[in-house]
């Protein structure tokens, strides 16, 4: 713009020199000339970095969906092993307790299992938090999986 600006004064300049009997208004002026070139230059660079950014966008976007199939894949996968994980402790559970060592409360771990399990979809059925959260009956367990459930919804929004 500061170049822009420096034409207009270059040009009057030029065209009142003959009145004061400057040079021929038909050569051109010097100044004028480099202003317009280095105003070309600028031109030129300017696209050249709005290419690149242009580019560069692409390029994060892609990056964004890949984060994001990345995410979701993940989650899949946490929920598919997490629901393999508890159809074994129910199946463990179950085993032990058609083998004649009953333990107290087998039959209740049993049934809390089965109220925790994890669609594969990602839908929860049951709980024992109240929120939709299967959880395992381990303390530290359990608080890992109401962080990640929590960081998850964060997400969601």
């Amino acid at each position: 713009r500061e170049l822009k600006k420096e034409i207009p004064c270059v040009s009057r300049f030029f065209f009142l020199s003959p009145c004061t009997g400057g040079d021929n208004p038909q050569e051109a002026d010097p100044d004028e000339e480099r202003t317009k070139a280095q105003i070309d230059k600028e031109k030129s660079r300017y696209k050249q970095n709005f290419d690149k950014l242009r580019e560069l966008k692409k390029e994060i976007d892609h990056l964004k969906m890949m984060v994001e199939m990345s995410r979701e894949r993940l989650q899949k996968d946490f929920e598919q092993w997490y629901s393999s994980m508890l159809k074994q402790k129910a199946a463990m559970v179950r085993s032990e307790g058609d083998g004649g060592q009953k333990k107290a409360g087998t039959k209740k771990e049993a049934v809390e299992l089965s109220k925790t399990a994890v669609n594969v979809g990602g839908d929860k059925q049951g709980s024992s938090s109240g929120r939709g959260v299967p959880l395992t009956g381990d303390k530290d367990a359990d608080a890992e999986i109401m962080a990640f459930y929590k960081a998850r919804e964060s997400l969601m929004k």
